[in-house]
C-alpha cells in the first residue's frame, strides 16, 4: 500500500501546491492526448481515457510521486506498427487488440515487477534512451507529413518511403490544411521560444484551429476540404472486457514478442523517469514497485479503453517545474482532464487534422534534445552508442532498437568493468606500502573485480613482470580493492603462486577484509597459496597474515 507514504503528508500547504500543479497538467494533456491517439491509430477520445485512469492507479500503487502516467510517444508508434498488420486503425477490431495488447504488456510488467527486475534497468545508460528518443521524435514528424498536407497515404510503410510517398504527391497536397497546421506549428513555436511558462501546445492547438475556421469561412468548407477529427463518442464508465474470441486469442499470440516490447520499453522510459526526477527532490524510489504501479495501470487501464502507457517525460517534468509535492497532484490532473473534455468535447472535434498533425511536430520536435546531445560530443564511447540507436531507430525500429541499445549498454557495462586497474608501485612507493615483516618486494596494486572476463589482464601484466625480472623474488599482489573474485580468478592466482614457487620465488596475497574467505577455501587458492601468503588489512597501515589469525581463532 504505497499511498500511505504520501497520504500521511497532505496538509494545507501541500494539497495547495498539488492542486495547482494537478490543474496545469490537466491541461496540458489535452492536446497531447488527442495528438498521441492518433499516432497510436485509436479514436481521439481513447486519448483521453488512456491520460485519466492509468494516471489515479499509478499514483495509488506507484512508487514515484511527481512522475505521471498516460499515452506515451514511443509506445504509440509501436502499437501503431505492431496493430496495423491485424486491422485498419480506429476499427472495432484494431482498438479489440488494441485492449488485448495493453492486458498482456500489464501482466508482463506486473510479472517484472514481483520477480523484483527493478535493479536491471539500472544498467540502461542513458545515452541508449536519448538516442531512441530522438530517433522517434523524427520517426513521429516523417510519418505525420501526410496528415500536414492533407494527403492519403498507404498505412505500414518505412520511414523512407513514407517521406518519398509525400514528396512525389506534394502536387496533391491540400495547401488549406498545410496552412492551418503551420500556423500551429509556428505559434506553438513561438510562444516555447519567447514565453516558455506558457501553454505552448494548447496554444498552437487554438491558433491551428482558429485559421482553420477562417479558411473554411474565407473559402467556404467544400473547396478547402479541410478534414476535421469528428464527434467524440465520450463514456463516463468506458469500462470493456478484453475480447477473448478464439481469432482474437491467435491475434494475440502473434502479438506475444510486441507485448514483451513495449512492457519492457515503457518501463525503460519509467524508470529513467523516476530516477531524473528522484535526482532532483532526494525521494527514495522503490523501482520494483514502480514496475508493479506501471503494470496494474495497463492491466487495469485495459478494462477502461486505455491503450499501453508509462511515465511521461514532458508531463511528469511539468509536473515537477508546476510544485508538486505528492501523488495528489496526478489525481488532480485526471479530474481536471475529465471536466475540460466533456466541456470542450464540441471544439475538440472541429479541429483539423492538420492541425493535430502540427503539434505532433512540435511533440516530436521537443524530444529531440539539443543540450543532451551536446553533452555527449565529447564522450566517445557515449556518442557511439548514441548515434547508433537513433540511426536504428529511424531505419529499422523502435523495436530493434530497444534491443540494441541493450546489448551495447551491456558491452559497455562488461567492458569497464573487465579492466581492473593495475598498478606496479615503484621501490620508495613499495617500501611505504609494505609490512616490515615481508622484507623487499615487489608490489602490483589491484583495484576492481577478479571474475573470468577481467582476470586476464592481470595474467597477462603478471606474465610480463615474469620476462622482466623472473619469479625468483617476493610478489605482493594488494588486492585490497578487489571486491569479488571468482572461480577462474582463483584458478589463475593459484597456478601463478605455484610458479613462483618452483622458481624459488614467493607470492603473497593482501586482502582488505574476510569477505572473500569462502571462495579462498572453495577454490584451494588458500592451500595452494598457503596460510603465511595471505595478508590481512588489520589497521589504517598495518597487515596481519592468515597463520596468525588462524593460530589465534584456534586458541
Amino acid at each position: 500500500m504505497p499511498w500511505r507514504a504520501w497520504t500521511t503528508r497532505l496538509d494545507h500547504q501541500v494539497v495547495r501546491a498539488d492542486i495547482t500543479a494537478g490543474i496545469t497538467a490537466g491541461v496540458l494533456i489535452l492536446p497531447q492526448a488527442v495528438a498521441l491517439a492518433s499516432l497510436a491509430g485509436m479514436p481521439p477520445e481513447f486519448g483521453f481515457y488512456t491520460a485519466i485512469f492509468p494516471v489515479i492507479i499509478a499514483a495509488f500503487f506507484g512508487s514515484s510521486w511527481q512522475a505521471l502516467s498516460g499515452p506515451n510517444t514511443a509506445l504509440c508508434v509501436l502499437i501503431f506498427i505492431d496493430l496495423s498488420s491485424f486491422a485498419s486503425r480506429e476499427t472495432d477490431e484494431y482498438i479489440g487488440y488494441a485492449l488485448g495488447l495493453t492486458f498482456m504488456v500489464g501482466a508482463f510488467q506486473i510479472a517484472a515487477g514481483a520477480l523484483r527486475l527493478g535493479r536491471l534497468f539500472n544498467f540502461i545508460s542513458h545515452s541508449v534512451i536519448l538516442g531512441m528518443t530522438v530517433g522517434v521524435g523524427i520517426v513521429i514528424i516523417v510519418q505525420q507529413l501526410g496528415n500536414f498536407f492533407g494527403l492519403l497515404m498507404n498505412q505500414r510503410e518505412e520511414l523512407y518511403e513514407t517521406a518519398l510517398q509525400v514528396y512525389y504527391n506534394l502536387n496533391h497536397a491540400n495547401w488549406y490544411a498545410a496552412t492551418a497546421g503551420a500556423a500551429a506549428v509556428a505559434a506553438g513555436l513561438l510562444v516555447r521560444r519567447f514565453r516558455r511558462r506558457w501553454p505552448h501546445l494548447i496554444i498552437a492547438v487554438v491558433v491551428g484551429t482558429v485559421v482553420g475556421w477562417m479558411i473554411d469561412g474565407l473559402f467556404g468548407s467544400a473547396n478547402t476540404r479541410i478534414d476535421k477529427l469528428g464527434l467524440l463518442t465520450l463514456e463516463a464508465i468506458p469500462f470493456k472486457l478484453v475480447n477473448l474470441s478464439q481469432d482474437s486469442l491467435l491475434v494475440y499470440q502473434e502479438l506475444l514478442p510486441s507485448a514483451v516490447l513495449i512492457a519492457l520499453l515503457g518501463l525503460m522510459q519509467s524508470a529513467v523517469i523516476a530516477r531524473s526526477l528522484a535526482v532532483k527532490t532526494g525521494q527514495q524510489v522503490n523501482m520494483n514497485q514502480e514496475i508493479v504501479g506501471q503494470g496494474l495501470s495497463n492491466l487495469v487501464g485495459s478494462c477502461f479503453s486505455c491503450f499501453a502507457s508509462c511515465g511521461s517525460f514532458n508531463r511528469s517534468a511539468a509536473n515537477l517545474d508546476a510544485g508538486a509535492r505528492t501523488p495528489l497532484a496526478g489525481l488532480i490532473s485526471a479530474i481536471t482532464l475529465a471536466a475540460l473534455i466533456w466541456l470542450a468535447a464540441p471544439l475538440v472535434a472541429l479541429m483539423p487534422v492538420s492541425v493535430m498533425a502540427g503539434v505532433l511536430f512540435l511533440v516530436g520536435w521537443g524530444l529531440i534534445d539539443a543540450r543532451e546531445i551536446k553533452k555527449l560530443i565529447n564522450v566517445r564511447e557515449e556518442m557511439w552508442i548514441f548515434g547508433i540507436c537513433l540511426v536504428v531507430t529511424v531505419i529499422f525500429g523502435i523495436d530493434y532498437a530497444v534491443f540494441t541499445g541493450l546489448l551495447l549498454s551491456m558491452i559497455a557495462y562488461f567492458r569497464d568493468v573487465s579492466k581492473p586497474v593495475i598498478q606496479i608501485l615503484n621501490d620508495e612507493q613499495a617500501s611505504a606500502y609494505l609490512p616490515p615483516e615481508v622484507g623487499p618486494a615487489r608490489v602490483i596494486h589491484v583495484t576492481g573485480n577478479l571474475f573470468f572476463g577481467s582476470v586476464s589482464n592481470l595474467e597477462h601484466q603478471l606474465a610480463e613482470l615474469a620476462v622482466k625480472e623472473g619469479r625468483h623474488g617476493r610478489l605482493f599482489l594488494a588486492c585490497e580493492h578487489v571486491g569479488y573474485l571468482d572461480t577462474a580468478a582463483a584458478l589463475m592466482l593459484g597456478n601463478e603462486a605455484a610458479r613462483w614457487a618452483q622458481e624459488g620465488g614467493r607470492l603473497m596475497l593482501a586482502l582488505r577484509d574476510h569477505s572473500l574467505d569462502r571462495m579462498l577455501q572453495a577454490s584451494g587458492l588458500a592451500e595452494a597459496i598457503g596460510a603465511d601468503n595471505i595478508w590481512y588489512r588489520s589497521g589504517s597501515h598495518s597487515f596481519r597474515p592468515r597463520s596468525e589469525i588462524l593460530k589465534e581463532t584456534m586458541t
